[in-house]
């Protein structure tokens, strides 16, 4: 978990770490850099500079929200429960279903299948938590879609990500243009990815993302020095 980012003018000199099983009081570790791609939130990255950002950027960034997901696996009792990958619902307790068998992933034991069910949450509320209320729900509604019943569900786990969604809230546009100009303006910082670049990409341009940021290194380093 990052937790600290030197900066010194325009550059990022050092990335300051702490192992998340350490907990907030941890010891935190230093690394040295000469360039920086961040895919943590950028609201995030901003904050970690501190007061070395700033005050009016550092307020900006504040106003950036990321919603967090709650992501449920059930092993259910059935061979296949859907024909597609994924099924996207706006009235349900969930937005996704996704069986990965359908992509090619092995289930053991294999006369049975495995969903992937992912909602948005607030951390600590019942779906962060996996509260069984919530998992009636929720196999409530796959039995109302005919999706599986619920003596089909054999085990339920749940997986939080305090990092899901950037939220695009009435008026964030000119907070987000500040984060990202400062961010800009930093020689050696790259900012990609849906956390990092505040946007919404597939996963094949995020991978692009990722490539032309270190395609911008290779070539800076590789011109001669001045």
């Amino acid at each position: 978990e990052v937790c600290g980012v030197k900066r010194e003018g325009d550059r990022i000199v050092s990335v300051s770490y702490r192992n998340t099983q350490d907990g907030i009081d941890g010891k935190s570790h230093d690394i040295a850099c000469e360039q920086v791609i961040s895919t943590i939130p950028i609201g995030d990255f901003v904050t970690a500079i501190g007061n070395l950002a700033p005050e009016e950027i550092r307020t900006a960034a504040s106003q950036l929200r990321i919603k967090p997901i709650a992501v449920y696996g059930f092993l259910v009792n059935k061979p296949k429960a859907i024909k597609s990958l994924y099924i996207y619902y706006r009235d349900r307790c969930f937005h996704r279903v996704g069986e990965p068998k359908n992509a090619g992933l092995t289930v053991n034991p294999s006369d049975h299948t495995v969903l992937i069910i992912e909602t948005t949450c607030e951390i600590g509320d019942e779906k962060w938590n996996g509260d069984p209320n919530f998992i009636d729900r929720i196999a409530a509604d796959l039995e109302d879609e005919g999706i599986c019943s619920r003596d089909e569900i054999v085990e339920t786990h749940v997986l939080q990500a305090r990092h899901g969604y950037p939220v695009f809230s009435l008026g964030f546009e000119p907070h987000l243009e500040a984060v990202q100009g400062f961010v800009a303006s930093l020689e050696n910082v790259r900012s990609v990815g849906r956390q990092g670049g505040f946007c919404y990409p597939n996963m094949h341009s995020d991978m692009s993302m990722g490539a032309n940021a270190a395609n911008e290194i290779l070539k800076h380093d590789a011109k001669p020095a001045s």
